[in-house]
């Protein structure tokens, strides 16, 4: 689900517009605005690149929860906001459509036919947008699942209804979300491997030196979807390491579901409907849970 509003530039017989090019682009929103998940070395080769044909994953580090898409298609700039998205992100997109309303110098058109400018742009009723989204998801009746600028967010349905009952479910949403973007812990990589046996494993690491958040049913990672079959995960494991980053040594090494049953409850806590934070541990601590 999503909110799309288009600017359309002014085009000339002999002299069709041009897109702007990423670097362009970026330079017309709020100080910080950046690609989602880009390598800054990859960012800084793209700068040149016509935005013709991208799609490009927009927000502001340490304020988007969701961000928004930006696009050039079909002779126009298409600015895309996913629904429900955080209050911060639908300013963020505002922002931006207006500024490149006056760059381009036309007016805005919403998707369900409503027409802006850049001075009236601020007025669009998001509220009613993420309320809306919300009330589709509880009918639903299921798990949301969202990316994040950081990291996936997965809410229950209770929470969706929860949310829903909230004096400012669009402010409270946003809240929920936020709080698990700017979690600090270190989110554990998943290995695929292939044992001895021919069987795949899944494999995440819990170091005793950083705060880590893992996920309380893992699964496939959605990058790795396309070249691991989720079927052929035989089992998941949990290694634990002990010492400094620089000096590790592993403690062992043990099923999933039992490692993490093991983790001692004071030292760990919730911070979505499929992730838990996992405080630094001590080496005797992490030496217990792998049993």
């Amino acid at each position: 689900m999503s909110v799309t509003f288009t600017v359309t530039p002014k085009t000339r017989l002999l002299r069709p517009h041009e897109p702007m090019t990423v670097g362009e682009a970026l330079a017309l929103g709020p100080e910080g605005l950046r690609p989602f998940r880009v390598e800054e070395e990859a960012l800084a080769e793209a700068l040149s690149s016509s935005l013709r044909g991208m799609v490009l994953h927009l927000g502001i580090e340490g304020v988007s929860g969701r961000g928004f898409e930006l696009a050039y298609e079909d002779g126009a700039y298409a600015v895309r906001e996913l629904t429900p998205a955080t209050p911060a992100d639908w300013r963020i997109a505002l922002d931006y459509l207006a500024a490149l309303a006056r760059h381009v110098d036309r007016g805005i058109e919403c998707e369900n036919g409503s027409r802006w400018s850049a001075e009236t742009i601020a007025e669009f009723d998001w509220r009613s947008d993420i309320e809306g989204g919300l009330q589709v998801q509880i009918g639903r009746d299921q798990r949301l699942i969202m990316e994040g600028m950081v990291r996936p967010v997965h809410i229950a349905a209770g929470t969706l209804a929860w949310l829903r009952a909230q004096d400012s479910p669009a402010d409270a949403f946003g809240a929920l979300f936020d709080a698990v973007q700017r979690e600090p812990g270190y989110d554990a990589k998943q290995q695929i491997v292939q044992g001895p046996d021919g069987r795949i494993v899944g494999i995440y690491v819990l170091p005793s030196y950083s705060r880590t958040v893992l996920p309380k049913e893992p699964s496939v990672a959605p990058e790795l979807v396309g070249t691991v079959d989720p079927a052929a995960v035989a089992e998941w494991r949990l290694a634990l390491v002990v010492g400094e980053a620089d000096g590790m040594s592993l403690a062992g090494e043990a099923v999933y579901a039992e490692a993490i049953a093991r983790i001692p409850e004071r030292r760990r806590h919730d911070l979505d409907a499929n992730a838990f934070v996992v405080e630094e541990l001590s080496e005797d601590e992490i030496r217990a849970i792998a049993g």
